[in-house]
Formats: C-alpha cells, sequence, structure tokens
C-alpha cells in the first residue's frame, strides 16, 4: 500500500503547519518498493525490523515437531540417519514412528510414545519393534493404535498397541505377508484399509495346493509359519553342559536332543536329577545372528519340563520371547519364567526373541526351573537362526537338523583360510582370502560357488558379509567383486556389486524378495567373484578378494488355514502354483469388529470385501494374468511396485497411489476404484511416485502429491510434485505451477493445504516444469489456500531442509531440517507499538506520531497481501540513493521519531552507533536446539572479520546492479562486510563468486 492509499482525513491533518516543520527534515520515502515490512520496539530510542525466531538444527537426523502453540516447535530428535514416518494422538500421548533407534535422547526401536503434559518420551513394550514403522491409526474409540510396517514380530507387518495395558497385541489377523505403507479408515470409521506391498489371498470352492517346503521338518502347533521356516544352527561343534544329570543310562548325553534320530526317548532325550533344577549351557564362541529357541519336551516317565528361563551369552541378559499358545493361538510374551507345554500332541514348541535390534550372541544358557513328575528333561533342543546361513568356509557348514545335508562350498583358484578376530572378546571368525595379479580377467580370477540350504519358501532378504580389511591389514589390495544369487522357480538372477575396500566389518544388502529352493536339496546357489571393472589400483601389481559369509533373513512364510496338507502333517505353502485362489496386491481391509482369521495365508471363502477385491484388480493388473491363475516366476515383478496411498472421495471411490503401471486400462502411479474395476484418471495419471493423497470432502478435490514432473501424457506445464484432481469434473488442474521437487506429505489446517516435501519454492502459474527455480520461495514447507485457490504464508513457520511427515491433523511434523524460521506475533508488537505512540502523543503533543501510525496501518495491510521476497525489489537507481535501499526505511524512521519525540536532529544519530537488544527465546524440545542470532541484528559498526562468518540466504535474490550478487534461498555464504545496515558483502561458497545483497535475507 503506497501513501496515496491513507484516508484522506490523516493526509490532511498531516499537511497541517506542525506537522509540515517536522516532515521537511524526513527525506523522501518509495513507499510501493517496501515490500512486507514487520515494525516494533522501544520508540524511545527508534523503531527496529521486528524479527523471527530462527533455531538451527542437525540435518543429518529427523526433528519432530508440534504446532499446540500455533506454529512450529522442535520437541525431539532421532539418531543421524533416523527418520520419522508417523504421529497420531490417543488417550493423552503421542506415538511417534519411523525408521530410528532413539528419540529425544530416549532408546526405542522404530516407535515411542510422548507425553505432552510432561514433555518425556516413553518406550513401548520390549524397546519397540525389530523393522521400521511406516504409518500409524490412532482407533479413539477402542484406544488402540494400529501399527503397520516392515517389521515380524509380534505380527508381521501389522501389530495393535493397546494403551488400556500398555501391551502389544497380535493382530486379529495375523498380520501380512510384506511391508505396510499406509492405513487410512473407511469413510464410516468402521474398517481400516491397509496398503504397501504384500499378498493377500482368498479361498474359492476349490484348492489345489503344491507343497513347498522341506517335509523332513516335523509340523508343531507350537511353532508359527515363521518360525517353523527359520533353519536351526547346527550345535554340534559347541561347548555342551549340562547339570545336574541324570545317573539313568541313555539319557546323560545333551548331544542327542540336538538333533533328535528318534522318538522321545533313551538316546533321544536328556533328563535331569531328579527333584533338581538344571542348566544347559552351549558356547559356540563366534557371533550368530539369532531369532529364538526351540524346545520339545519330553514326556518319559511321566517326566517334564514345566518352565524354563533364557539367558544369552556372553551379555549375560534374559530377554523377552514371544511364542504361540496353541490352545488358544494367540501370541504371548515371557521373560524370567516362560511354561513349556506337557501335552504329547505338541512336539515342540518355537520361542522368538521379542527384543530388537536382531541378536547376535556367542552362546546361550537354558534354565529348567519347574517340572512334572520326578524331574525336568528335554527331548528337543535347538537354537534358530534369522532364516538361513552359509559360510564361504567349508569346515564351518556342518548339515543342520533336517537339512537333506550341509551346504557345499565349490572353489575355483587359490583360497587360504584365515582367522580375523572379531568385535566379541575371545572370539575369531574364520575366512578366505585370494590374491593375484591385477591384470587377471574376471573370468579366470579366484571365485566361489554355494549351495545354501534353505528350508522353506517365502520372502527374504540375503545379506553378504565382509571383513573389515583393518584386522586383516589388507586394506591396500581390496577390490570390488560380483555376488550373485538365482532365487529359484523362474526367478531371473540377481547380480550386486560390491565394494570389499572397507574398514570394518559390513554388511551388504544383495537381493530382497520370494526364494523358492529346489527340491530334494532345498538349495539355493550363491556366488561371489571379481567384478567385470575392479576399483582401485592394488598393491604390488595384486589384488585380494575375501568371503566371510551370506545370510538369508526370513521376512514372511506364507501359510493359511486352508491349505491342503502335504507329507508328515506339514501344512502347504502356495507360492509355486494354485487353483482356485483369489490374490490381492498392496490392498487389505479389516473391519474392526471382525472375528480374528490368518491374513499371512489364504483367508476363508466369502470374507473378501469389495476393496479387497481392488486388491485383487491390482494384482491381475500390475502382473498382466488374472489373479485366480497365479504364476510363482511373476512374483519377482512386484519388487518395484507399491501402493503408497489411499484416499476415500464423496461416493466412497477408492483412490489408489504409489509405484506401479496398469497397462490394461492406462494407468500410471494412480488408479480410482469404482467398487467394480480400476478406472484411469484423465491423461494416465502421473509421470512418477504418487506419496501422498487427500481429498477435500466440501469441494470434491483430490489432492495429489508425489515424486512426478507431471502428467503422464499431454501436458506436464504446471504439475511438478503436486496437482489437483476435480472429481465431479474428472480433471486435472494446477496448483500454481507446481512445486520444485519431491512432495512427500500433505494435511489439512484450517482451510488451507499443507504441503511438505524435500522442494525449495513454489512455482509460478507460468512454470513449465518440476526443476524450474524461479516462482516464491519456501523450502520443504508450504500452504495452499483452498479457498483462494493460490499459494499463501505457512501459517506455523518456514524452514531449511526437508519434511518427510505431516500428520492427518496437521498438529505434527517432521523432517531433516537445518534451519526452523518460527513466526512470532506480529499483531502484539504491534498493538504495544500503538499503546506507546498513544502515550506519547498524549505526553508530546505532537502530531507527528499520527503519521507513524499511518505507517505501521499502511505497512499491515502491505504485509498481508504480499509475500516475503518481494522485500528485496530494486529500481535501477543510483547505490547511494535512498530509494535505491528500500531496507534502510528503518534508519530514516528512527531519525524521525528521534527528532519529534527527544529533540534530536533528524540524522544526528546516523553515524552512531546501532542499538540492539536479543530477544529472548524458548524452545522446547532437545537441548541440541540452538537460538540463532539474526543478521539484521548485528553490530553494523562491529570489526571487519578477514574470514567472515557463516549465514544462510532465507530468500532468493536476483542482482539488478553492478555488484550485486545472484544467490538462491538456502545458500551458504561467507559475510565478509556488514559495517552497512542495510547491504551486505558476501561470499557464496558454492561457487566463489562476492557481492552485496540485503542484510534482512540472511540467517
Amino acid at each position: 500500500m503506497s501513501l496515496s492509499s491513507l484516508p484522506a482525513a490523516l493526509i490532511l491533518l498531516l499537511l497541517s503547519s506542525n506537522t509540515l516543520a517536522q516532515l521537511s527534515s524526513i527525506p523522501s520515502i518509495d513507499f510501493p518498493r517496501l515490500g512486507s515490512v514487520d515494525i516494533a520496539g522501544t520508540l524511545s530510542t527508534g523503531l527496529s525490523l521486528f524479527s523471527r525466531d530462527n533455531v538451527t538444527l542437525n540435518p543429518a537426523a529427523s526433528t519432530l515437531f508440534s504446532t499446540s502453540s500455533g506454529a512450529l516447535s522442535p520437541i525431539g530428535t532421532t539418531e543421524d540417519a533416523g527418520q520419522i514416518y508417523a504421529a497420531c494422538e490417543l488417550d493423552s500421548k503421542v506415538y511417534v514412528a519411523g525408521a530410528f533407534s532413539q528419540l529425544g535422547g530416549t532408546t526405542a526401536q522404530n516407535i515411542i510414545s510422548y507425553d505432552p503434559s510432561s514433555s518425556t518420551f516413553t518406550a513401548l513394550p520390549n524397546g519397540g519393534l525389530n523393522g521400521a514403522v511406516n504409518a500409524l491409526y490412532c482407533d479413539s474409540s477402542n484406544h488402540l493404535l494400529w501399527v503397520g510396517g516392515n517389521f515380524t514380530l509380534p505380527t508381521p507387518a501389522v501389530v495393535v498397541y493397546a494403551t488400556s495395558n500398555s501391551s502389544w497385541v497380535p493382530a486379529p489377523f495375523n498380520g501380512l505377508s510384506g511391508q505396510v505403507l499406509s492405513i487410512t479408515p473407511s469413510a464410516s470409521s468402521q474398517s481400516l484399509y491397509f496398503a504397501g506391498s504384500f499378498i493377500t489371498a482368498f479361498q474359492s470352492n476349490n484348492t489345489n495346493s503344491t507343497f513347498g517346503n522341506n517335509p523332513n521338518v516335523p509340523y508343531s502347533a507350537g511353532a508359527t509359519p515363521y518360525s517353523s521356516s527359520l533353519v536351526p544352527i547346527p550345535l554340534a561343534g559347541a561347548d555342551l553342559n549340562a547339570a545336574p544329570v541324570t545317573t539313568q543310562t541313555g539319557f546323560t548325553d545333551i548331544a542327542n536332543i540336538l538333533c533328535p534320530a528318534g522318538p522321545d526317548g533313551e538316546g533321544n532325550t536328556w533328563l535331569a536329577q531328579d527333584g533338581s533344577n538344571a542348566q544347559i549351557t552351549v558356547q559356540i564362541f563366534r557371533n550368530e545372528g539369532v531369532s529364538g529357541v526351540r524346545l520339545g519336551n519330553t514326556f518319559v516317565q511321566g517326566r517334564g519340563t514345566t518352565s524354563f528361563t533364557v539367558t544369552t551369552l556372553p551379555n549375560n541378559q534374559v530377554l523377552p520371547l514371544s511364542y504361540v499358545d496353541p490352545v488358544t493361538n494367540t501370541t504371548q510374551n515371557c521373560t524370567a519364567t516362560c511354561p513349556l507345554l506337557t501335552n504329547s500332541s505338541i512336539p515342540y514348541q518355537d520361542f522368538i526373541f521379542s527384543s530388537t535390534p536382531s541378536v547376535t550372541i556367542t552362546g546361550f544358557q537354558v534354565t529348567l526351573n519347574s517340572w512334572t513328575g520326578a524331574g525336568a528333561g528335554l527331548h528337543l533342543l535347538q537354537l534358530l537362526s534369522e532364516g538361513s546361513f552359509a559360510s564361504f568356509v567349508p569346515s564351518l557348514d556342518t548339515a543342520s537338523c533336517f537339512s537333506p545335508g550341509p551346504t557345499t562350498v565349490t572353489q575355483s583358484g587359490t583360497w587360504q583360510e584365515l582367522n580375523v578376530t572379531t568385535d566379541t572378546a575371545g572370539t575369531v571368525q574364520p575366512v578366505l582370502q585370494a590374491t593375484f595379479p591385477t591384470g587377471t580377467a574376471p573370468t579366470s580370477s579366484p571365485s566361489l560357488d554355494l549351495s545354501v540350504y534353505v528350508s522353506a519358501v517365502g520372502y527374504y532378504t540375503v545379506y553378504f558379509v565382509t571383513p573389515g580389511c583393518t584386522q586383516m591389514q589388507d586394506c591396500d589390495l581390496r577390490t570390488t567383486v560380483q555376488a550373485s544369487i538365482s532365487p529359484g522357480n523362474g526367478v531371473a538372477p540377481v547380480t550386486q556389486e560390491i565394494d570389499q575396500r572397507v574398514t570394518s566389518d559390513t554388511v551388504s544388502t544383495i537381493y530382497r524378495g520370494p526364494i523358492y529352493p529346489s527340491t530334494p536339496s532345498f538349495s539355493i546357489p550363491v556366488s561371489l567373484r571379481l567384478s567385470d571393472t575392479p576399483a582401485g589400483q592394488g598393491s604390488n601389481g595384486n589384488y585380494d578378494i575375501v568371503a566371510d559369509q551370506v545370510q538369508f533373513v526370513l521376512t514372511a512364510a506364507p501359510n493359511g488355514t486352508y491349505e491342503s496338507v502335504v507329507g508328515e502333517g506339514v501344512p502347504g505353502y502356495n507360492l509355486t502354483t494354485s487353483f482356485g485362489i483369489a490374490r490381492g496386491f498392496g490392498i487389505f481391509e479389516w473391519s474392526l469388529n471382525g472375528a480374528t482369521a490368518n491374513a499371512t495365508g489364504t483367508l476363508a471363502n466369502g470374507t473378501e470385501t469389495a476393496v479387497d477385491g481392488a486388491g485383487g484388480a491390482m494384482y491381475a493388473g500390475i502382473l498382466g494374468v488374472s489373479n485366480t491363475a497365479f504364476s510363482g516366476g511373476s512374483m519377482s515383478s512386484f519388487g518395484s511396485n507399491a501402493i503408497t496411498a489411499l484416499a476415500v472421495g464423496n461416493d466412497n471411490q477408492l483412490f489408489i497411489g504409489g509405484s506401479f503401471s496398469l497397462a490394461a486400462i492406462g494407468a500410471h502411479n494412480i488408479a480410482m476404484w469404482n467398487g467394480t474395476a480400476l478406472v484411469a484418471l484423465p491423461s494416465g495419471g502421473m509421470s512418477g511416485l504418487v506419496s501422498a493423497m487427500v481429498v477435500d470432502q466440501s469441494a470434491g478435490y483430490l489432492y495429489v502429491g508425489g515424486s512426478f514432473a507431471g502428467l503422464q501424457s499431454g501436458s506436464s506445464s504446471g504439475y511438478g510434485g503436486i496437482a489437483l484432481y476435480d472429481i465431479n469434473k474428472n480433471q486435472w488442474s494446477s496448483m500454481g505451477g507446481g512445486v520444485s521437487g519431491p512432495v512427500t506429505d500433505l494435511a489439512f489446517d484450517n482451510g488451507e493445504l499443507i504441503v511438505v516435501g524435500n522442494f525449495t519454492g513454489v512455482a509460478s502459474n507460468t512454470e513449465s516444469n518440476l526443476a524450474s527455480s524461479a516462482g516464491t520461495t519456501t523450502a520443504g514447507l508450504a500452504a495452499w489456500s483452498t479457498s483462494s485457490q493460490s499459494w499463501v504464508s505457512s501459517p506455523i513457520g518456514s524452514v531449511v531442509g526437508n519434511m518427510t511427515f505431516a500428520s492427518s491433523d496437521s498438529e505434527f511434523f517432521a523432517g531433516n531440517i537445518q534451519l526452523l524460521v518460527t513466526p512470532s506475533s506480529v499483531r502484539s508488537y504491534l498493538s504495544e507499538a500503538l499503546v506507546i505512540i498513544i502515550s506519547i502523543v498524549i505526553g508530546a503533543g505532537s502530531v507527528l506520531l499520527l503519521f507513524l501510525i499511518g505507517v505501521l496501518s499502511a505497512l499491515w495491510l502491505r504485509r498481508s497481501e504480499e509475500t516475503p521476497h518481494l522485500l528485496a525489489e530494486k529500481d535501477a537507481d543510483d547505490g547511494s540513493s535512498i530509494d535505491h535501499h528500500p531496507s534502510m526505511l528503518l534508519e530514516h524512521v528512527q531519525a524521525a521519531t528521534r527528532a519529534t519525540i527527544i529533540g534530536e536532529g533528524a540524522f544526528a544519530a546516523a553515524s552512531g552507533k546501532r542499538q540492539s537488544t536479543e530477544a529472548s527465546r524458548e524452545h522446547a524440545g532437545d537441548s541440541s536446539l540452538e537460538t540463532e542470532e539474526v543478521p539484521g541484528e548485528a553490530d553494523v559498526d562491529g570489526p571487519f572479520e578477514d574470514d567472515g562468518r557463516v549465514a544462510h540466504t532465507r530468500y532468493s535474490f536476483e542482482a539488478a546492479s553492478d555488484g550485486e550478487l545472484d544467490i538462491r534461498a538456502g545458500a551458504q555464504v561467507m559475510v565478509l562486510n556488514d559495517r552497512d545496515a542495510s547491504w551486505w558483502l558476501v561470499r557464496d561458497v558454492e561457487t566463489g563468486r562476492e557481492g552485496i545483497i540485503p542484510a534482512s535475507y540472511l540467517l
């Protein structure tokens, strides 16, 4: 607003003789060039620019923010590389989830609770969950927290936390076979929609399954499909000790129960001394990743163990265990004392370590605490792996119990076995090493081929372990290798390059997906050889490559109540072929009032809902086959497909977003389910991943965010990262040109759409693509007015960094933020200034102060009409002109104020030292959060620092005159000269270019 827009009466008053006398000493001010200016302060010493509070944060970590105070306020930070993906409020607590090991200084694995009343974080039972948590849903009616992610316990992918008794509850449908990425309530909130990357199966009238597991593994109702698929670790070479022991012949050798050769009885059972507690100690003297223990009770002579305790070595910890109660078919937990059934129909029970992360031990101890009959005893004792495993050292590959034979190793070239010291005191790990000339062709270099025993069909993550070069003292010799795996059943082999130039032991992922062990050996081929283009120079003309072990970590083992029983009572798994089973991908509906079921296997006929039908259509559309004619070989195609977001329309349409392509209907990354069929949206959908969707029910608009540059076909202009779909008109609309990077989440807040992600600004309506850097600067967080359909200033603050999460109620946000700028209340400052002005008018009788009221009003209206980046607009006037530097208005207003109030000359203090008072700032959260001095408050007459100091640009600035510097928002600069209050000389750290920019543009 310019001076001409002030009320006429006020202008006339200002032009009175008394006023003109005062105005004669005030310089000319070009009001249209002022942009947005905040005014506050103590008027006896002039006015000072209003400043926002700046908080520096650790961008390597993820910070959780609350908006309960009306603006972003940090309340906790993870460790470096930690991530926060979800949060919701239930029963006065906030539950926060992601992939982290601590938040706010409290150790917790991937999920934690926060109490706003005491500002404290608390870990959930068992310390959390053993995998990343991607989604939360707070069911306030039933006081339940639904948790979805990529974990396996207590139930895979989905688990429930009951706030009433602070305990984990298995999902009533036994979880899902894969990963859950989002949880969305239905329109009625009577059911939940789970989305992600998983397979569902529903029985039809004729089921015929083929068996895919080792039939030598005995079936037990005391085990789950997951635990029964875990390969036991061979313990024949371990140090075994059991005491006190019975004196009865044939029952004293503890080794007999590691893999019994026959039924419970003499030569296959161990008995403790009558009426005594007993301890069984197993020491393997090497690090092993384990999942739990398997115990089979004895029934000889009416004996049997009724309770026990497991202690891990070498740290002597009693860890919590989870197990299935075969009587109630529910998951139970125990710690110090765990029950063992004395039911002869249950040959064994599996007890899984429920603590996180996965357990690595060198041994364990089982204490038999109580018994029935004359004393305690066992028929079976096994240590369960994380899935399967193999060593490249042949001497370590002994046969596992129930396996057809040991893992075999085939060597090509010369290999030597070395013992390497591990991180665990007193233990060494045998590894292989091969040394050869650097000019050796990859086809002629030393290589290793494994045939790894895998007990069961399932979904696995396969890792290679590379010993660190520091311990082996061969860092200069190291290079790169290729690791290959053939998953089986027609799935194409996968090859991954591994860089062995690592100083410490390193675990590398080479495959994640379905594994189909071949019969009758139940094995998977794995190989290690020199890379086609070896890295590094070697040493003395030689390379070396090393080999340790390969690990198969089981993430899901499909099975179902209605599967046919094949061979020795073991349930058959349906990963290979099936007939009469309807399958789905990525979408599953569960009624909150539903009966228990098993969604990791085949669900009962008639339980499939219309939304489950959408999953079936996605399954068929992605694979290009009927969802009732499943082909095992096509399962690998799901590796790059996922459903990441669901949204429900006004007429119960289900909008499906993610990463997928449905060739039959021409839909890409987004589609609509109308209750009976999938429908493509206009232009074929989006050109990249859709990560977030929300529906404005009143307007009938679907807002879509993600990592896309535009629409799949046709013009992409203005659709970068975000778009609006009019449901009623079936058409796309641009949102002010889009944003300059990926959008990760969306949420509504008081009529505004809050957009978060990894972008640096919102584009103008003329923007044509995602990469454009023009438009309004706003890093990581932006706001869109749903009423005016335009970008507006964020009501909760601004950031430098990227945001990963926004809760649906806009109460919580998270991201990797370098700098937080929180808006203070301009209205409160303005009110205080007006009170002071009026008081001075009464006391001094000066009419000039009415002029200042007009200025304040104009500036306030101007602030609401224009965006902050207009502050730096300049004309081509000479650099010494007052109009050329509008930020110098502050000094002129100060001078005029002093002249009127305390009688100083208009510019008496122009060369004096500027007085500044640092505002008190308070921030909740970690003690690591630091309040940063605003550059505009610096001592303008301070000494010039030759080395400069580091600052960051709040806005982008385009040079209009010689000597000015083009700079982007968020750039790091070195301040070289800050003697001028308005324009500072800086150097762009990235480019090395120097020039002046407005001081108000710096943080």
